[in-house]
């Protein structure tokens, strides 16, 4: 159930998840209007939304047998809403749980005293104090409102409730298998990394990818910046730094720049810097008879290899 400030009321938001029986339930609710938002309920269920329940205080004020005709009902009525009204005012609470229903009461009379902006002043003054509390009431809510300050939004990440995942037997969602306990990649840093204790272990994913003891993140990252400008990495399978892909060329090489992108914390533009700067970078890529016999492929770059010149360097220099 969600609030519309346009209408002024709650209705009810149907999502249809039929399609997902035996999937875990997410729901997110995100603001893209003015910055309001307000949920009040949410009910799974089979059927329609559930009927919206009848005011309490609206209940028990029918239940009166002197209550023998209209006018006696609107003069009821009347005193129910300047009588809730009145105590809003005052700040007294009333009875223990009435405050929602109360409060709906208190909503539906500033929405009407609202609508009748332009009543006439004979009405107004038949109406008398009752206008005039709720005329206080709408100054009091249009001061607090003005304290608001406008919203201000940004991207940003919130930590959810953690949950740990089964394993699908042969990848059916129908067919679960053994829990499996949120924790780092026993191929990359074996089973010494205890779980989270809290939260959903996404803080220590981070800190264990980033640590000294796991460099393989920085040669993964530098390998990738050496491709980018050279044209092959140190390890010629960049996505593939297990057994099934190539050795680096320069082991030594790899292991002293994922170091040196760690001490210039983490800072690719350094990276790209020192790439760019190094005499490796700077060689001509006139080939040399001595050099590439011994080095037939350039795996060691002895010179700089050929490559294809991209058309905005060309518009560029044009």
């Amino acid at each position: 159930m969600n609030f519309e400030p346009e209408s002024g009321t709650a209705h009810w938001h149907e999502q249809d998840v039929s399609k997902w029986i035996g999937h875990r339930a997410y729901i997110e609710v995100i603001d893209d209007g003015d910055g309001f938002i307000a949920l009040g309920k949410v009910v799974f269920s089979d059927g329609s939304a559930p009927a919206t329940s009848p005011n309490r205080l609206v209940v028990e004020m029918l239940d009166d047998s002197a209550i023998t005709s209209p006018a006696l009902l609107a003069q009821k009525y009347q005193a129910l809403v300047q009588q809730v009204v009145a105590e809003w005012l005052a700040g007294t609470s009333g009875q223990p749980g009435d405050a929602s229903d109360r409060a709906r009461i208190v909503n539906s009379a500033l929405e009407q005293h609202l609508s009748q902006s332009g009543t006439p002043d004979a009405i107004k003054a038949r109406i008398g104090d009752f206008h005039a509390a709720l005329a206080s009431l709408d100054e009091r809510r249009t001061q607090i409102e003005s304290r608001i300050a406008p919203p201000q939004q940004a991207m940003a990440m919130a930590d959810g409730t953690a949950e740990n995942e089964r394993v699908f037997v042969r990848g059916s969602h129908k067919t679960l298998g053994d829990e499996v306990g949120r924790r780092f990649l026993e191929v990359l840093g074996g089973t010494r990394h205890a779980a989270p204790a809290e939260g959903s272990g996404r803080l220590e994913l981070a800190r264990q990818l980033v640590s000294p003891d796991d460099p393989l993140l920085p040669r993964v990252i530098v390998n990738r910046l050496w491709q980018h400008h050279f044209g092959e990495g140190i390890v010629r399978s960049p996505d593939d730094f297990g057994v099934m892909g190539q050795r680096p060329t320069q082991p030594e090489l790899l292991d002293w720049l994922a170091a040196q992108q760690a001490r210039e914390g983490w800072s690719l533009k350094q990276m790209h810097r020192l790439m760019v700067l190094s005499a490796t970078y700077q060689m001509s890529s006139r080939p040399r008879d001595d050099a590439d016999r011994i080095d037939p492929q350039n795996r060691l770059w002895h010179r700089m290899s050929v490559r294809r010149l991209e058309v905005e360097s060309i518009r560029d220099a044009i």
